[in-house]
């Protein structure tokens, strides 16, 4: 009797158009509890304070607002404040990516920034921070410890949103990244913005942050036959992503990171992806049959089906292999990317129907 041990490692993406966006929370809409009062950015769900001094919120629970550019909430932070302190004062803000990040990819960082006019100057201290953990500095005053990995090219002298974008190369396993000064007082330009305001103080305000990853991978060629099953290829959209699917030259979707197909001839697909960092494309030839193969009675190895479409159309629901006559299953895992176990089979072979041990939709 023979023994098969298999290990399969599955990605799965489903025909979505809700928007990815790999920082959690990037519009601050999600509230944890409302304070009238001063407010923190710790009252903002996923976001955290690095450091120990104060970094501000405003939202719905204020009579005035720092005016956000989208939905109702904003944050607003201190790259520089003196109020008759001794020392120069920062504020930080960081969060938790959704995912970590992948070796070797390049990812487009976006935010959203702006004066806040009760204070006199603009400024052009700001950076970002990505770090491989949780980001904690016991600073109450000065400048954090760090190097940014990008910072921003331009002086900000007016209370218009503008965005701040750069392209990020990972190393693999970053998890966290944090927003604030990089410079001290002496070495960032703070020009004269609004003579009448309050204090010799800058403080911008944020909104809208997203991070997406670069590049489109429609995988390795494949062939089809008039039995096969729709395929769904491409990716689920991203947040601040343009894509653009064309099949034999001709443009067919404008609004779909992800496309069912089922062509019945050759096609050639290219997916044109536009961030805000670049435009990418990649191509996917679908060669067509009309009959299909007839698969051999005496199977010497396993059958391992390379696609299945849990999408609740009752078609193709389900993955499971089929076995060589006489043979046993040993063992099955199936991984996500991350490398956790989300489904396994010992004995006997078991159809898995594309969710994790939770019953989550992978």
């Amino acid at each position: 009797m023979k023994s098969s041990l298999i290990i399969l490692i599955l990605l799965l993406a489903f025909y979505t158009k809700a928007q990815q966006n790999l920082i959690l929370n990037g519009s601050f809409e999600d509230t944890v509890f409302c304070n009238p009062g001063i407010s923190t950015i710790n009252q903002l769900k996923y976001w955290y304070n690095p450091t120990m001094n104060s970094s501000f919120v405003r939202s719905y629970c204020h009579n005035v607002s720092f005016g956000p550019r989208t939905g109702s909430v904003c944050a607003g932070g201190y790259t520089y404040y003196t109020f008759g302190l001794p020392t120069e004062q920062y504020n930080y803000y960081a969060n938790k990516f959704k995912d970590t990040l992948l070796p070797n990819k390049e990812y487009c960082f976006k935010m959203y920034l702006k004066l806040n006019k009760q204070f006199r100057n603009g400024s052009n201290n700001l950076g970002v921070f990505i770090e491989n953990s949780v980001i904690s500095y016991s600073t109450t005053s000065f400048l954090v410890p760090a190097i940014p990995v990008a910072t921003l090219t331009t002086t900000v002298i007016d209370t218009s949103y503008q965005a701040f974008t750069f392209t990020y190369n990972s190393v693999g396993g970053e998890t966290d990244f944090m927003i604030g000064g990089y410079m001290p007082y002496a070495n960032a330009n703070y020009p004269l913005s609004f003579p009448n305001a309050q204090s010799n103080s800058s403080f911008f305000i944020y909104d809208d942050f997203s991070l997406v990853p670069v590049d489109i991978d429609l995988g390795n060629d494949i062939s089809i036959c008039n039995e096969s099953d729709s395929l769904v290829i491409g990716e689920p959209n991203w947040i601040e992503t343009n894509y653009k699917w064309f099949a034999n030259g001709i443009l067919i979707d404008t609004i779909h990171g992800q496309l069912k197909i089922k062509p019945n001839s050759n096609t050639t697909y290219v997916l044109q992806k536009q961030t805000s960092c670049t435009i990418t494309s990649d191509t996917l030839v679908v060669t067509y049959s009309g009959t299909c193969p007839v698969l051999p009675t005496d199977n010497t190895a396993p059958i391992i089906p390379n696609v299945f479409t849990p999408n609740g159309d009752d078609v193709n629901e389900y993955w499971r292999i089929s076995l060589p006559t006489g043979a046993k299953l040993k063992e099955l895992e199936v991984y996500n990317r991350w490398g956790n176990i989300i489904f396994e089979s010992e004995g006997t072979i078991k159809p898995w129907f594309g969710r994790t041990s939770s019953g989550e939709p992978c």
